[in-house]
């Protein structure tokens, strides 16, 4: 939400039926379709949007270069797409939940890729730059995440479908750096 106008995505639909970005008054009148995903640029996008300013940011589970999800920024208008980085699997893969922002730093969790293919958490500025993965899950530790991750202080919370000491999944906290 934004003034009167709220931003969302969809998981189909849209000119490809691969999703897109719109807006739409509270009052539900004014809606207008500001991208169109068409796999290459994404496709399946779940979790909510970020707002900073006039940019949108978020991620698509599927799609981009590799067909491994990707996180994209956008401005309000629907102007300005760009593809900040496209996952590939070393870095992680389908991102299913919403990213947050603390400062000008996304935080977000893949359900698959990294090192042990078990998913990932990552950083990232909001120019694409710096990408780090801040934890590879590997069973023990949790795997498969779905959902957001939380920022707290310096603390990084979220959960996994699966994994830890009887495999059913975990909580987990972890530093932001």
């Amino acid at each position: 939400l934004s003034g009167k106008i709220l931003y969302g995505m969809t998981t189909e639909g849209g000119a490809d039926s691969d999703g897109c970005i719109f807006s739409i008054d509270t009052n539900g009148n004014r809606y207008k379709d500001l991208l169109d995903f068409n796999y290459l640029n994404g496709d399946s996008p779940q979790g909510s949007l970020i707002l900073s300013g006039r940019i949108l940011y978020g991620m698509a589970t599927y799609g981009g270069i590799d067909s491994n999800g990707c996180i994209f920024s956008i401005d309000t208008n629907g102007g300005r797409y760009r593809d900040l980085i496209d996952f590939n699997k070393t870095n992680g893969a389908w991102p299913f939940g919403s990213l947050q922002l603390s400062g000008n730093i996304l935080f977000g969790m893949t359900y698959g890729g990294g090192l042990y293919d078990d998913g990932c958490v990552f950083s990232i500025d909001t120019n694409g730059n710096k990408y780090k993965d801040l934890l590879f899950f590997n069973g023990v530790n949790g795997q498969r995440p779905n959902g957001d991750v939380t920022i707290l202080g310096g603390g990084i919370y979220g959960m996994t479908t699966y994994g830890g000491t009887d495999s059913l999944g975990l909580v987990f906290k972890l530093d932001t750096n």
